[in-house]
């Protein structure tokens, strides 16, 4: 009752001013950022290596390399990679030499342009070397050794549109493959390779 007669008494203009401090004040939101999809590509490419087969001359190889990539950020994601490479016939002999790399780990983009792409990747996983090699005696050996591998590396990919890019890598290589007296050493080889990509989706600016 006190506060009704003390209503009555109050002007209008007095109501005003009090429905006016009483309005809710309303909180700007800022920006929300947008999620980052994740972007899909594959590429493949020719290789070559020089072999470093224990006690015995360098021996070449040829072949592919591909890998599929995510990219879970603008500049780190992860990849797939294997490559085969191979010698049709080791040393004059009959056996060819090849070698299968299968791995997989963070890939990451120091720089990212309009139409270059850098990119560094540290892999790990395996590889499986088949061939020959000698023992003291000169007799021939062959056989394979499969273990764990890595690799180091990066390259350069030239963006021809939003899809498809020209692709250039170098990756140093650790394997393993058999010596002279049948013990198993480790390998450390530089491979080359040039290809192509496909981003699935087109690049993301």
């Amino acid at each position: 009752m006190i506060f009704l007669r003390k209503f009555k008494k109050t002007s209008w203009a007095s109501l005003l001013l009090l429905l006016f401090i009483h309005v809710p004040v309303g909180k700007a939101q800022g920006p929300i950022a947008g999620g980052y999809t994740p972007e899909f590509s594959a590429n493949l490419g020719y290789s070559y290596t020089s072999a470093s087969i224990p006690s015995q001359t360098r021996l070449p190889m040829t072949g592919v390399t591909g890998g599929w990539t995510a990219e879970l950020k603008p500049h780190f994601g992860v990849e797939i990679e294997g490559s085969f490479l191979r010698n049709y016939h080791a040393y004059g002999t009959q056996y060819a030499a090849n070698l299968i790399t299968y791995m997989g780990g963070p890939v990451f983009h120091p720089m990212r342009g309009r139409r270059l792409d850098i990119y560094v990747h540290g892999l790990l996983g395996g590889a499986m070397e088949t061939g020959v090699n000698y023992d003291p005696n000169g007799n021939l050996l062959h056989g394979y050794v499969n273990k764990t591998a890595w690799e180091v590396g990066g390259g350069a990919e030239y963006l021809f549109d939003r899809s498809i890019s020209l692709r250039f890598g170098a990756d140093y290589l650790h394997t393993s493959f058999f010596t002279p007296v049948i013990s198993i050493t480790g390998q450390y080889n530089l491979r080359a390779t040039v290809g192509a990509t496909y981003r699935f989706g087109g690049r993301r600016e």
